[in-house]
This record gives structure tokens, sequence and C-alpha cells, in this order.
């Protein structure tokens, strides 16, 4: 299956073409990312035709493309899942939104195999660009292996918390903390934990997701973006002008 995979949703763009076989058995094909705190809009399409090139593929050969639906920055969400879109409307493909939360642990869990450290539990920690964060904690299961996202269990929904929230929960957990917002939430609470930095999800595990969703569902369910939290829109501090009558 030849899977295109495409992310603005955290702090960059990623497009990436991959061949993928069995559940482990990517090859890339052709990838490209770029670490931006915003301009997506501008960088995406160029950087997806570049990769198809580098590939030396079309949009009529992919079998399907993948995308990163949230959580993350409203606006780099939105432009991802609208490029997934288009192509997919344009070549007559299947779209799958995939969850930033999963990527960031997937591409977490693939270092395992060289790290060969194991955690009971897991917690994605990542920017909302406010005072709060993104959060979720998985259980390892399978201690005496190597974990994948099939052999974790949720222990709590997505959703968003303050520090002092996620440091309650996790307080007594033999836990690893992964995401890009694990340094500052550590600064906010009174202790630390393992952590390991990742800005932005591996495009090949995007793919890799959303092909294993794809075979499991066999549907083309329609891609939407993952909000966990209501938009803030502020008031405007210059009353509007009137038209005299």
């Amino acid at each position: 299956m030849k899977v295109l995979a495409i992310d603005s949703a955290m702090n960059g763009c990623t497009a990436c073409i991959c061949e993928i076989g069995g559940a482990e058995e990517i090859q890339v094909l052709a990838q490209e990312k770029l670490e931006i705190p915003r301009g997506q809009a501008e960088h995406l399409m160029p950087m997806i035709e570049r990769v198809m090139n580098n590939a030396e593929t079309t949009y009529n050969t992919l079998d399907l493309i993948g995308v990163t639906n949230g959580p993350g920055a409203f606006t780099g969400m939105r432009i991802a899942i609208a490029t997934a879109k288009a192509i997919a409307l344009a070549a007559d493909k299947p779209v799958i939104g995939v969850s930033t939360i999963l990527s960031v642990l997937e591409s977490y869990l693939s270092i395992q195999t060289y790290v060969k450290t194991f955690y009971p539990y897991y917690a994605v920690i990542l920017e909302t660009k406010r005072k709060d964060y993104y959060f979720q904690m998985f259980e390892n299961i399978a201690m005496s292996k190597q974990a994948t996202i099939e052999e974790l269990t949720e222990v709590t929904p997505a959703r968003v918390a303050g520090a002092s929230e996620i440091s309650s929960i996790i307080s007594k957990k033999d836990i690893m903390l992964i995401g890009d917002a694990t340094n500052r939430l550590m600064s906010e609470c009174t202790r630390t934990w393992p952590s390991h930095e990742i800005v932005m999800p591996e495009g090949k595990y995007v793919a890799k997701l959303a092909a294993n969703f794809y075979r499991k569902n066999e549907k083309n369910e329609e891609c939407k973006p993952v909000y966990l939290r209501e938009a803030e829109i502020g008031k405007a501090k210059i009353k509007p002008r009137l038209i005299k009558s």
C-alpha cells in the first residue's frame, strides 16, 4: 500500500511517501519535514510536490492519504486536512485522519527497539499555546516486550488539562512523558519525570496508523478536525463604525 502522509498540526509541516506491507513493514520512498512556528500554508503543498517527485510517483498511484487531524494548532491542523481532502478528491483516493497524540506516541515507541527501556505508563503532553496542555495517558500492558500502540490501554481520554491536574494524575506513576510540552509542564510542577521531547510526529508513523486504520475499517469516513477545546474569541477593543441613516 502506497501512502502519502501529511502533518502540520504541531510545530511545522511534514510530507512523506511510504510503501507499507505488513503492520511493521514500512519503506520510506521520500520524505521532507520543516520545523516552523507558522507559515505552513506556504510550505506544505510545495513540500508535497517535491516528495512526490523524489519518490517518482503520481497521485493516481497512491492507495491512501493519511493526515493528522488533531489535537493541535487550529490553523495548521485545518491546512493539512484541507490539503489532504483536496488531493483525495482530485485523485479519487481515500483519506484517513490520524490522532496527533497517537502519531507522537507511535513516533516514540518506535525508538524503544534501540533504547530497550519500558515504562508501565506513557503520557503524551502537547502544547495548546495557552496555560494548559493537551494530555492523554496510556498503560503499557506488555512490559516484557517492546510496546506497540495496539498493546497500550487508554487510561484517560484525550483532553485539555492544567499542570496541577496532570501532576495529580501521574504523580505516583512510573511514567514516561512524551511531546513538545514536557519541559514546560515539569517547570510548573514540584517534581520531574523521565521525558522525551518530540516536536512533531514522524511522517512514516502517520502513514502506518492511517494504513492500519483503513485496513481494519475498509471505509472512507469523513476526515474531520479534532478539537479538544472551544475557540477563544475576544471582543473587539474598538467599537464598530456605524453608517448614519
